[in-house]
C-alpha cells in the first residue's frame, strides 16, 4: 500500500476513533489475577453536567457521541459549580471452570463529597444495582461502615460491568476510584485503621501528657498546646471521614461546618500557644498584636461561617491557615533572632506544619495533583510538627529550671545504667531454660490456687441450694470456672511443649469412667447452645489400660470444645471404641469426633496443627480461643504414638480421628467400699496455708462425715502429728516457714502413730515431674488443683479402706 493511502487510512481513524470510543475502550481489561495481585485502579471517563439535571440516560446517550473525556484516577477537578458523571467498565475473565464468581469492593478514597449515585450496568446497558450515598446523607445508610464510601459488589466472571457514578458536590471534586477483591480489602482496611488508631491514640496520648505537665507547672503553655492537639485531632478526623463515622453519624448537616471550624480552632489555640511559649509580649510586642488580631479574626470567622456557603466556608479557612502559620513562623524567627534557642525548634516545627499545610490546600483547591503524598501532606507535617514542638517544649522546660539539669542527669545516667542491667538480665533469662522453668511452675501454683477456692466453693454450694434458678447459675459459673481451669492447662501445656520437658504421667485407669467423666464436664455447654450431643461407646475391655489420663482427658476436652465452638446448629458425635489384641499385651483404641459445623478449607489443613493457627485469623474473627488447642492435641497423640487425623468440608462438617495403642494392665474390678472397716468418723488433717482453700477442703470433708483439723503449715502439721493421732493428712506442697515436703520427710521419720498414715499431695504444682516429685517425698497420693468433691471422695474411702485392711 502507498504512504498516501496509509496516512489518509490514519487520519479518518484519528477523526472516528473518539466517536467509536465505546465500551470496550473505557477501563483497562482487569482479570481475576490482576484483582490477586492488589487493588486496581481503572482508567475513569468523565462529562461535566453544569446543569446539574442530566440523567443516567442522558449520559449513556452522551458517551456513545463521544462527548466524554478520558482521566486518571488521580485526577482533581477543585471547587465546580457543576455536577461530573463518571463511568469505567471491569472485564473479568474466568481462569477456570470452578471460578464462577468474585467479590470485590469498589472504593472511592475521597470522603468529602455531599453526593454519590452510583449505578451498576450490565453490558447490555441493563441497570443492575442503584445506590446513593454521601457525607449529606446518614452515615449508617452506607452499604459498608466505612469512613471512605466502599460498595461491596459481586461479579460473574466471563462477563462485563459498567459503574456510573454520577457526583454532586460543594467540595473538591476528587473520586480516586480502586477495585479490590473483598477479602484483601478487608484486611487493607483493618491495617489502616490499626495505623490511624496509632495515629490518633499517639496525639491523645501527647495531649493528656501536655495537660498533666500543665498542672504541675501552672505553665499555660501547655494547656494551650493540649487544647491545640485535642483540636488537631478533630480536625485530622474530619479530613478523613473519621469523625462523621463515629461522633455524628445521623447529623450529616455538621460535615459542612466541622472541618472548617476544626481548622480555625487548632489555628487560634496554635497561635495562643505561640504568644505564650514565646513570650511575645516580651521578645516581639508588633507580632504579638498580629497574633492577637489573628485570633479575633479567627474567632469572627467562626461566626460568618453559619451565614457563607460551604465551598467559601473551606476556601477562607485554607487561605486563614495558611497566613496564619507563615505569621507563626515569622513571629518564630523573630524571636530565634534574640537568641531564644527554643524558638528555634518552634520555627522548624511550624515550617514543616506550613508544608503539609500548603500542600494540602493547594491539593484541595485543585492546583496540585492528587496523590497519597499530597492527599497525607497534613498528616506528615503535623507528625514532625509535634514531635518537634516536643522537643522545644523540653528544651524550654530545661532552660528554666537550670537548677535540675544535673538530678536529670544522674537519674538519666542510671536510667540507663539500669537499662543495661535489665538487658543482660533478660538475656540470661532468654538463655536459661531452667528459670523459664521455674516461672512456669510459679504461674501453674498462683493461677491454680485461686481457681481452686472458685470451683471448690462452688461444688460446696451447689449441693447446698435448693432453688432451681440459683442452681442454674451455680452450674454454669462451676462450668465456666471449668473452662477457664481447662484454659490455663493449655497454656502450661504448650509452654512445657516449647521448653522440651514434656513428659507422660503413665497410670492404670479405666477407659470408660474415662469418657464418661470428660463427657460430662462439657455436655452442659451443649445443652446451653441447644446443640445435640450424640455419645456411641463400644468399648469391649476387661483389663485396665495404661496411659496418661489427665492428658488424654485433655485432648478429649479441647477436640469437644472446638467441635462446639465452630458449629451454630445440628449435632456433635463422639464415636469410642477399644478392643483387646490377644496376641499382645495392648489395646486399641479410637475415637470420632464429628460435628456439623463451619468446616476447614482445603488449604488450610496442611497448618491446622500449627501453633497459633485460627479457622478466622481476620479482623472480623468471630471465634474464640488461643489457636494452640490443636497442636497441643497433635503433640500428645504423637508422644502417645499414635495418630491423628482430620477430614473435613466447608459449611459440611469436621471429623478428628485419634487412633492409639496402650498397653493392657490388669483385670477390671469393681469392689464396693467395705465401709464397715472404715471408722465411724475419720480423723482428718487439713495442711494448708492458703485461707480459702484451708476453708474449701475443711467444707468438703465434713460433709463426708470426717473430723477435721487444721494446720497453716508444714511446722505446724509436724507438731500437731506429735501430740494427736490421725486417719490421714491433706497436704499441700508450697508453704511458708516449711513445705508440705519436708514436713512428709519429717512425720515420715518420727515414731509415733501418724509415721506410716496415708499422705496424700493436694497441690497446685501441675508441672511434668510433679508428681513424681511428691511420692519421692513419701505421700501417697497426688490431688491437682482445683479439686473435685468426688474426686477428693473417692481417694479418701480407697486409702482410708486400705489403712483399716
Amino acid at each position: 500500500m502507498h504512504s498516501p493511502c496509509r496516512l489518509f487510512i490514519v487520519f479518518c481513524w484519528l477523526l472516528v476513533s473518539p466517536l467509536a470510543a465505546g465500551i470496550d475502550h473505557l477501563s483497562p481489561f482487569l482479570s481475576a489475577g490482576d484483582l490477586d495481585e492488589g487493588p486496581i485502579r481503572p482508567t475513569v471517563w468523565y462529562l461535566k453536567d453544569p446543569t446539574h439535571t442530566m440523567t443516567l440516560e442522558e449520559a449513556q446517550q452522551k458517551l456513545k457521541d463521544g462527548a466524554f473525556r478520558k482521566e486518571n484516577p488521580n485526577f482533581n477537578f477543585g471547587y465546580q459549580d457543576a455536577a461530573y458523571w463518571f463511568v469505567f467498565v471491569i472485564n473479568v475473565p474466568r481462569q477456570s471452570w470452578r471460578e464462577r464468581q468474585r467479590d470485590i469492593v469498589i472504593e472511592l478514597d475521597y470522603p468529602h463529597l455531599d453526593r454519590i449515585e452510583f449505578h451498576k450496568l450490565a453490558s447490555d446497558d441493563t441497570v443492575m444495582r442503584e445506590l446513593v450515598m454521601g457525607d449529606s446523607l446518614p452515615f449508617p445508610e452506607r452499604p459498608l461502615d466505612n469512613n471512605l464510601y466502599a460498595v461491596p459488589d459481586k461479579v460473574l466472571t466471563g462477563l462485563s460491568y459498567q459503574y456510573w457514578i454520577r457526583v454532586d458536590t460543594s467540595s473538591s471534586v476528587q473520586l480516586h476510584p480502586s477495585i479490590w477483591d473483598k477479602n484483601q480489602y478487608l484486611e487493607s482496611r483493618d491495617h489502616t485503621q490499626l495505623v490511624y488508631g496509632f495515629y490518633f491514640g499517639i496525639l491523645a496520648i501527647m495531649a493528656l501528657y501536655n495537660l498533666f505537665i500543665g498542672f504541675k507547672t501552672r505553665d499555660r503553655s501547655y494547656f494551650y498546646y493540649f487544647g491545640y492537639i485535642l483540636c488537631f485531632c478533630v480536625l485530622q478526623a474530619c479530613l478523613w471521614g473519621y469523625a462523621f463515622q463515629y461522633l455524628w453519624p445521623h447529623w450529616p448537616s455538621l460535615n459542612s461546618f466541622a472541618l472548617p471550624n476544626s481548622m480555625l480552632g487548632s489555628l487560634m489555640l496554635a497561635i495562643a500557644f505561640a504568644r505564650s511559649f514565646l513570650q511575645t509580649r516580651i521578645h516581639s510586642p508588633t507580632h504579638d498584636r498580629l497574633l492577637l488580631l489573628a485570633i479575633l479574626a479567627g474567632s469572627g470567622m467562626l461566626l460568618i461561617n453559619f451565614v457563607i456557603s460551604n465551598e467559601l466556608r473551606i476556601r477562607l479557612a485554607i487561605w486563614t491557615c495558611v497566613f496564619g502559620i507563615i505569621l507563626l513562623l515569622h513571629a518564630g524567627v523573630a524571636v530565634a533572632r534574640q537568641g531564644v534557642h527554643s524558638a528555634k525548634l518552634f520555627m522548624w516545627a511550624w515550617t514543616t506544619m506550613l508544608l503539609g499545610a500548603a500542600v494540602y490546600g493547594l491539593t484541595a483547591l485543585g492546583l496540585l495533583p492528587s496523590n497519597f503524598f499530597t492527599r497525607h501532606a497534613s498528616q506528615i507535617g503535623s507528625a514532625l510538627e509535634v514531635i518537634l514542638l516536643s522537643f522545644a517544649l523540653a528544651d524550654r522546660i530545661n532552660r528554666i529550671k537550670a537548677e535540675k539539669r544535673a538530678v536529670e542527669v544522674r537519674a538519666k545516667q542510671a536510667l540507663e545504667s539500669k537499662n543495661r542491667e535489665l538487658k543482660e538480665a533478660l538475656l540470661q533469662l532468654t538463655k536459661s531454660n531452667s528459670l523459664k522453668d521455674e516461672f512456669l511452675a510459679t504461674i501453674s501454683h498462683e493461677l491454680r490456687t485461686p481457681m481452686n477456692g472458685i470451683e471448690g466453693s462452688l461444688q460446696i454450694v451447689r449441693h447446698s441450694v435448693q432453688d432451681d434458678t440459683s442452681k442454674a447459675h451455680i452450674d454454669a459459673a462451676f462450668h465456666s470456672a471449668h473452662h477457664m481451669t481447662q484454659l490455663v492447662e493449655s497454656l502450661l501445656e504448650y509452654s512445657e511443649l516449647q521448653s522440651g520437658n514434656w513428659q507422660l504421667n503413665e497410670q492404670l485407669f479405666n477407659l470408660e469412667e474415662l469418657i464418661k467423666k470428660s463427657t460430662n464436664n462439657i455436655r452442659q455447654e451443649y445443652v446451653s447452645r441447644n446443640l445435640t450431643f450424640n455419645l456411641h461407646t463400644d468399648i469391649q475391655l476387661s483389663h485396665l489400660v495404661k496411659g496418661d489420663q489427665e492428658r488424654l482427658q485433655h485432648l478429649l476436652f479441647q477436640l469437644l470444645d472446638n467441635a462446639f465452638k465452630f458449629t451454630y446448629e445440628g449435632s456433635v458425635t463422639l464415636d469410642v471404641s477399644a478392643s483387646e489384641s490377644p496376641e499382645q499385651d495392648t489395646c486399641h483404641i479410637s475415637i470420632q469426633i464429628s460435628d456439623t459445623g463451619i468446616g476447614i478449607a482445603p488449604s488450610q489443613l496442611k497448618t491446622i496443627f500449627e501453633g497459633f493457627r485460627q479457622i478466622d485469623g481476620s479482623f472480623s474473627r468471630q471465634y474464640g480461643g488461643l489457636g494452640i488447642g490443636l497442636s497441643i492435641c497433635k503433640a500428645i497423640v504423637d508422644r502417645m504414638n499414635g495418630q491423628l487425623s482430620v477430614e473435613s468440608l466447608p459449611d459440611r462438617g469436621t471429623r478428628f480421628t485419634i487412633e492409639l495403642n496402650l498397653e493392657k494392665a490388669e483385670k477390671i474390678e469393681k469392689p464396693e467400699p467395705d465401709q464397715k472397716q472404715l471408722p465411724d468418723t475419720p480423723r482428718l488433717l487439713v495442711v494448708e496455708d492458703n485461707p480459702v482453700n484451708q476453708m474449701t477442703l475443711i467444707a468438703m470433708a465434713k460433709k463426708m462425715g470426717c473430723e477435721v483439723s487444721k494446720a497453716n503449715n508444714g511446722e505446724e502439721a509436724v507438731r500437731l502429728c506429735y501430740k494427736e493421732s490421725f486417719d490421714i493428712i491433706l497436704m499441700d506442697c508450697q508453704m511458708p516457714i516449711m513445705d508440705g515436703f519436708d514436713a512428709t520427710r519429717a512425720i515420715r521419720a518420727a515414731n509415733n502413730a501418724n509415721s506410716h498414715i496415708p499422705i496424700l499431695a493436694v497441690t497446685a504444682n501441675a508441672m511434668s515431674g510433679d508428681r513424681e516429685r511428691c511420692l519421692a517425698a513419701g505421700m501417697n497420693d497426688y490431688i491437682k488443683k482445683p479439686i473435685k468433691m468426688e474426686e477428693i471422695r473417692s481417694r479418701l474411702y480407697h486409702w482410708l479402706a486400705n489403712k483399716a485392711a
